[in-house]
């Protein structure tokens, strides 16, 4: 198969994946590394329901493009006991706490899978978790992100995890290039097929990843941008005080909200993945199901 003029300009040495004449294979699979117990839906959602309760998955969402593997977030890791027990506020842990611990890195040995690169939606402590499994990968997230998560403090963002020594950090270069409705954008790998885009409330440096499978079926995953999708649907939010607790900007949630109602409604055939809804993730299966 013959590599495209661009691929060779650049020297196969030098290029770290260069494009296949042929589109490479693409798909996503979600690995499900915890559960938090369920809890009334109105303690998570602006409006719920008090007498319904639903519970709240960790996931990593493990992404093949061609013969490489990366994850956007880690879900929780071999260490998230010890994290917890050591930086987690006692005040709060009764509705942290979680359960059926099973770590990406645990998954993906036993499926001959390595990770080199590793992207965060964010450095919320159930996000980042898992990552110090990883001590070969670069961890990816915008500057923005690496200053707020030295900022800020618990329960959102863990000492234990983001000052771990075995962490390589690496910067996203987010483009001021427009990309479906977001303002900054960042091609994974220049073909469309995987773009992260800037979502920023939640925490300054959130981002967001799209996965355009084919031009009839795209993924928007949205991290904590909202919990549930029944939010984007239902024109509400997170839930006071979760928002008070876990958004960093409220008006920019809000905006980002909007842009993602707005892609909704604009890219045919798009599913929105809220990082902890498992209604939505029970619906897409779990590792080692694929979706493509």
């Amino acid at each position: 198969m013959r590599l495209p003029l661009a691929a060779l300009s650049c020297g196969l040495a030098l290029c770290a994946n260069p494009v296949l004449a042929d589109a490479p294979p693409l798909r996503f699979s979600l690995l499900r590394t915890a559960v938090t117990p369920a809890v009334p839906d109105a303690l998570v959602t602006a409006g719920a329901s008090w007498l319904q309760r639903s519970s709240s998955n960790h996931i990593a969402v493990l992404v093949q493009h061609g013969s490489e593997y990366f994850l956007f977030d880690t879900g929780l890791g071999r260490q998230a006991k010890v994290q917890f027990g050591k930086d987690m506020p006692y005040w709060i842990r009764p509705l942290m706490e979680f359960g059926q611990l099973q770590p990406a890195r645990d998954q993906l040995d036993a499926a001959g899978i390595g990770i080199k690169r590793i992207f965060l939606s964010h450095t919320h402590w159930d996000h980042l978790g898992g990552a110090v499994d990883f001590p070969d990968a670069d961890v990816i997230t915008p500057a923005a992100e690496q200053v707020y998560m030295r900022t800020d403090t618990p329960p959102r963002v863990l000492p234990s995890q983001v000052l771990a020594p075995n962490l390589h950090w690496r910067a996203l270069p987010l483009q001021e290039r427009p990309y479906r409705g977001f303002a900054r954008s960042y091609d994974v790998y220049g073909d469309d097929s995987v773009v992260m885009v800037a979502l920023p409330g939640h925490t300054p440096g959130s981002v967001g990843m799209f996965v355009n499978l084919s031009p009839q079926k795209h993924f928007l995953f949205v991290g904590d941008a909202v919990w549930r999708v029944k939010e984007l649907e239902q024109h509400t939010r997170k839930a006071w005080p979760a928002r008070a607790i876990a958004d960093n900007d409220a008006s920019g949630v809000l905006s980002t909200i909007e842009l993602i109602r707005q892609a909704q409604q604009q890219v045919s055939g798009l599913g929105i993945v809220p990082a902890h809804d498992t209604e939505v993730h029970a619906k897409l299966g779990y590792f080692p199901t694929w979706v493509d």
